[in-house]
């Protein structure tokens, strides 16, 4: 149910276009010095092999929370590094909020089943209640469930019907500043 990476894809184009409206340029962009980039793209690389990986082989299943620790410490030190540059203190923010929910409730997102009726999606639950999906449905032992996905977003809120959470949203709203801040800015 996650939708951030959609969302942030959907925030990146108009905050993209805005900043051209407002004379930016991507090569501003580009000019950008992120240190320690490939943690971050390690990072999210590594997550996603797990996520894939987890339901298929028991070696996975069973490391999987210490594969996704391993990732969310990496990324934060390289967050942490580039803590000066807009938007990455709200994008560490939501990692943080996302990281905690997340190990709180066994390796796996809560997600409100109000959220999925409501876009739509109530097809998806059985995958989430028999765990194969990188979610889970929230209920009475749900550990921190304000942080988990409980926010439904559908057209014209989004192109694509999808539940985020308040992490979510921080990661997306802080790559989104990011973007258009380093359009507008002569490096210097």
């Amino acid at each position: 149910m996650n939708g951030r990476d959609g969302l942030i894809y959907e925030v990146v184009i108009l905050a993209i276009l805005i900043g051209f409206l407002k004379k930016g340029s991507l090569t501003h962009l580009s000019r950008t010095e992120i240190h320690y980039p490939s943690f971050i793209i390690g990072s999210f690389l590594v997550q996603a092999l797990v996520i894939l990986l987890d339901d298929r082989f028991l070696f996975y299943k069973l490391t999987g929370d210490i594969w996704l620790t391993v990732t969310y410490l990496v990324l934060a030190f390289a967050i942490w590094a580039n803590r000066k540059i807009e938007g990455f203190t709200l994008i560490g923010l939501g990692i943080l909020l996302n990281f905690i929910v997340i190990m709180a409730n066994g390796g796996r997102m809560p997600v409100s089943s109000d959220a999925i009726d409501f876009i739509g999606l109530s097809h998806l639950i059985p995958t989430m209640e028999e765990g194969l999906s990188k979610h889970v449905l929230m209920d009475s032992s749900t550990h921190f469930s304000w942080l988990g996905d409980i926010f439904p977003l559908k057209p014209p809120y989004s192109f694509k019907r999808v539940v985020v959470s308040i992490g979510d949203i921080l990661v997306t709203v802080g790559v989104a500043r990011f973007v258009y801040i380093r359009m507008k800015k002569e490096q210097g």
